[in-house]
């Protein structure tokens, strides 16, 4: 999703980078620049619909019905983030068991094992501590 929304120019909105456009004195702003903020506004939330739209649709119900209660598209990855990224020790213990068991199976192609352990390594480097905060401190 990180890849699609990047070639969209779409990412910013999702890290929080491109907020939405706030006015508060908009009753006090010029005709000419009430309708600059108006159209700054509905482009951005345009925008923003859209990513959780591609969001909803690209995720099973059990996980889209969630998103009923944000209202930007940051909320909803930051929401995703959190609830499906874990890194305990268990979960590395969990993966390590689960390397350890794979067998490549009779008939099965080389690059399709590989695939599945290779799926293992990348979410066995997401479990690994993140040195470089820990040496800034």
């Amino acid at each position: 999703m990180r890849g699609f929304l990047k070639g969209r120019r779409l990412w910013r909105y999702v890290t929080g980078d491109i907020t939405c456009p706030t006015s508060e004195l908009v009753d006090q702003l010029d005709v000419d620049a009430r309708a600059k903020y108006i159209d700054q506004l509905e482009e951005w939330d345009s925008k923003n619909h859209q990513i959780i739209t591609w969001f909803r649709n690209t995720s099973v119900a059990g996980i889209h019905l969630q998103f009923g209660k944000f209202d930007t598209a940051k909320e909803v990855w930051d929401h995703l983030a959190h609830r499906y990224t874990s890194r305990g020790l268990a979960r590395r213990y969990q993966l390590e068991k689960d390397l350890h068991a794979l067998k490549q199976a009779q008939g099965q192609g080389v690059f399709d094992f590989l695939a599945k352990m290779e799926a293992i390594w990348d979410q066995l480097a997401i479990c690994e501590p993140n040195l470089h905060n820990k040496l800034s401190l």
